[in-house]
């Protein structure tokens, strides 16, 4: 047994209460030291969610940040690293690379992981001023060397358009530095429980002033081995599961003019699974997947971007330029024919629930995904220091995502029970292998203009902003696929689907919509001291619609709708005991029209019909009401305590006719209750060093993953969850050590369920180990 797993022991879920205790108990005692310093005032934080720099306590609506020093301190690697301490944000992970952000009960709802044809996401996520959400799968980018992250809840449809109707989250990258050589590089090391292996991961950044006060480059660079913890029992492996990521990132600044500033980006992002961290129903304390399917996903995200920025006296004119793409390569279970035969044992055992046998035990699908984007922006924005200030600027987006589908399903040789004659006559041929043999195509448009104005009506004190943006969008898609074997009997039973002249089965689907809307805004703010500010604020979001592929299987129609939402709140900012308690609250309701989700419905294979199948369709109308709070006190210089609580109450008030949501089912995707607690206290030691102990706490409510209907009363929910995490580290003039803890009491904890056919996607166990920091 290693080190890290005698210390692991010491930790069961039993002494949960009793470590948490002492380890407050421990920064308490250690603060009672300091108790007749006074608390030093916190520190202003500078934001651009506005596209101007401006205090975070005077952005109107609920925002949180984490400063980019701080997150390389706790070793964020990830966007699921920070964004659970978000009141109100959670974060799925599948498994099978999609990463399903929900902010303030308003999400994704399709979980059917495919790579394509799934919708847009709701919040829109931005490096820099690139804009990099899209149609597909985004993946969980690498995070290092930033210098901030701005979490913005609640639509932001008016500046930020598009694929942002439940929030915004910005990563501001560390800007190169004309001046000054820098350099720092970090490292980690660490054992999983249930793992065999090491998780380790290697991070540095360096910053060249090539022509001082002209010209520089940053460069940044990390790599990374996480540990697989799940045992594929029938494939002989034991955590096959590992992970591999690498990132590169650039960024090139020069300034030939006083009023000029050029910036050139370039991200590359690459992860590759073996297999999926991914277990069997009733299987998550074990950790163990008892398929047979071989499932991988491997992707690579890469970004270029052109920003220049000028300086017209009276205004700052921005364009920015950026072009990504993304190549996935995945393959998952997707056992369709083993259904039909479950189907048809259920339809003969009187109408009760049943499984069949295993007839086709290994069906999988295998899909290749390319995802091209350009972009365009020119913003044009006032210099901020008079009583009216505005923002005008104009948008152009042009996407396709190109998808490459292969389809197999692997059965057994020999049909005990007669279920394939039953399903398919007397005649029938067992053909195993290839199924489906498929191409498509998933392209986007959208032109955008916007313009925002903040008018002082009395200067310093009462504020009133109002904006609005125009824009129309075109979604497209075709599929083409050919069929084999199983699938080609089945499907041949439509004259339709069959080549008069080659005999070949082939079913082919098409689909467009086009919307024009604006997106409007109205918010009143009212400075009442220099420490308090309350504000009003009503905003609209949307999301594009899009084709619904399973049309051709007759589940459900062809297009669906676009979203829209539009958010009512009122909230306060607070700064209390000379600017060392910051207290900051918000009510909203949020009126979600027309919501996508995956509807849980019947397909038909050919002749075949009632295969219970999922896919994206308009769910009906929804209401979110909810609150926040967040608190952060620093009641001595070495002592600092945060607090978020994020309470979200959303259900379905008019279902679509053709959905069969209940009225009143809870939103899946939204835990009622989040909140989180951290602890910081830093204590100097003598000469330079100084100590460090942090402790972070995490709850997550109960959700659900699709509605409640009649053939799923449950909605598939998640159990709430808890997570707790702790560190204590020394520090020097440029150096620094931690020990660490995530998930410390080892909690099997389900993020995420994968349909139609479930697998539960797991977090990583408790994971012990140690970083080392260097910045020169």
């Amino acid at each position: 047994m290693s080190n890290f797993s005698r210390l692991a022991a010491c930790f069961n879920p039993r002494s949960r209460s009793l470590v948490l205790l002492a380890l407050v108990a421990l920064t308490a005692s250690m603060a009672e030291a300091d108790k007749k310093k006074s608390g030093s005032k916190m520190e202003e934080i500078l934001v651009t969610a506005s596209f101007r720099e401006q205090d975070v306590q005077d952005v109107v609506g609920g925002i949180q940040v984490f400063g980019g020093e701080q997150l390389d301190k706790n070793g964020v690697s990830s966007m699921e690293d920070y964004l659970r301490d978000v009141p109100s944000v959670s974060l799925q992970k599948s498994g099978v690379g999609k990463a399903n952000i929900a902010i303030r009960g308003i999400s994704n709802m399709n979980t059917l992981d495919i790579g394509y044809a799934d919708g847009s996401p709701i919040a829109g996520v931005y490096f820099n001023d690139v804009a990099i959400q899209g149609s597909g799968v985004f993946p969980d980018l690498n995070i290092f060397d930033l210098q901030r992250v701005e979490v913005l809840k609640g639509p932001q449809g008016t500046l930020y358009g598009e694929g942002s109707m439940g929030g915004a989250i910005k990563m501001i990258m560390m800007p190169p530095n004309m001046q000054e050589l820098e350099f720092k590089v970090a490292t980690t090391v660490s054992e999983t429980a249930e793992a065999s292996d090491l998780n380790w991961d290697v991070r540095g950044a360096i910053n060249i002033p090539i022509i001082q006060d002209k010209l520089a480059a940053r460069i940044v660079a990390s790599s990374g081995f996480d540990s697989g913890f799940v045992t594929y029992s029938e494939l002989g492996l034991e955590d096959p599961d590992d992970e591999n990521r690498h990132s590169l990132r650039a960024i090139v600044l020069f300034k030939p003019l006083d009023w000029l500033e050029l910036e050139y980006m370039y991200l590359l992002d690459y992860s590759n699974r073996d297999q999926l961290p991914v277990v069997d129903e009733g299987s998550e304390d074990d950790l163990v997947n008892s398929r047979i399917e071989n499932q991988f996903a491997e992707t690579e995200f890469d970004v270029h971007s052109l920003t220049a920025r000028m300086d017209l006296g009276f205004a700052g004119l921005t364009s920015v330029s950026s072009w990504f793409n993304t190549n996935r390569d995945s393959q998952r279970r997707i056992p369709i024919l083993q259904g039909i035969v479950d189907v048809t044992v259920s339809d003969n055992s009187g109408g009760a629930v049943a499984t069949g046998p295993s007839v086709f035990p290994n069906g999988y699908t295998h899909v290749l995904t390319e995802l091209e984007s350009f972009s365009q922006e020119f913003r044009l924005v006032s210099k901020g220091d008079e009583r009216i200030d505005w923002v005008v600027g104009a948008f152009y987006r042009d996407r396709v995502q190109k998808f490459d589908q292969e389809k197999y399903e692997e059965f057994a040789p020999d049909d005990p029970l007669g279920l394939l004659e039953l399903l398919l006559g007397p005649d029938f041929l067992a053909l195993s292998g290839l199924q489906e043999d498929g191409y498509g195509e998933e392209p986007f448009k959208q032109t955008a203009v916007y313009g925002e104005v903040s008018w002082e009506i009395i200067e310093a004190k009462l504020e009133l902003t109002a904006g609005l943006r125009w824009f129309e969008d075109s979604v497209a898609f075709f599929q083409d696929t050919y069929v084999y074997g199983v699938e080609a009997i089945l499907f041949a039973t439509d004259p339709e689907n069959v080549d008069p002249e080659t005999g070949e089965v082939n079913i082919f689907f098409a689909g467009e919509l086009t919307t024009r809307d604006w997106l409007p805004k109205l918010s009143l703010a009212w400075y009442v001291n220099d420490d308090a500010m309350v504000y009003a604020t009503v905003s609209k979001g949307f999301r594009s619609g899009t084709p619904n592929l399973f049309a051709v299987l007759d589940a459900g129609p062809p297009n669906v709708r676009p979203d829209f939402v539009l958010n009512q709140e009122i909230g306060a900012k607070t700064a209390w005991l000379d600017n060392r308690l910051i207290a900051n609250f918000g009510i909203y309701q949020i009126d979600w029209d027309d919501f996508q989700g995956l509807v849980i419905g019947e397909a038909r294979l050919g002749a075949v019909g009632g295969v219970p199948f999922g896919y994206l369709g308009t769910g009906g109308d929804a209401v979110v009401r909810g609150a926040e709070l967040s608190v952060m006190y620093k009641p001595v210089d070495s002592l600092t305590l945060t607090l978020g609580v994020g309470y979200n109450s959303g259900e379905v008030v008019k279902p679509e006719p053709a959905n069969n949501a209940k009225k009143g089912s809870e939103l899946p995707n939204k835990p009622e209750l989040t909140w989180n607690l951290g602890i910081n206290y830093t204590r100097p030691l003598w000469s330079d060093l100084l100590a460090e102990v942090s402790l972070g706490y995490t709850f997550v409510d109960s959700q659900l993953t699709v509605f409640q209907t009649e053939d799923v009363p449950t909605g598939i929910p998640l159990d709430s969850y808890e997570i707790t995490k702790a560190a204590i580290g020394i520090e020097g003039m440029n150096w620094r050590a931690q020990l660490f803890a995530q998930n410390l009491f080892d909690d099997r904890i389900v993020v995420a369920r994968s349909l139609p056919f479930p697998q539960s996607a797991m977090m990583r166990p408790r994971t012990l180990g140690m970083r080392f920091s260097y910045d020169y």
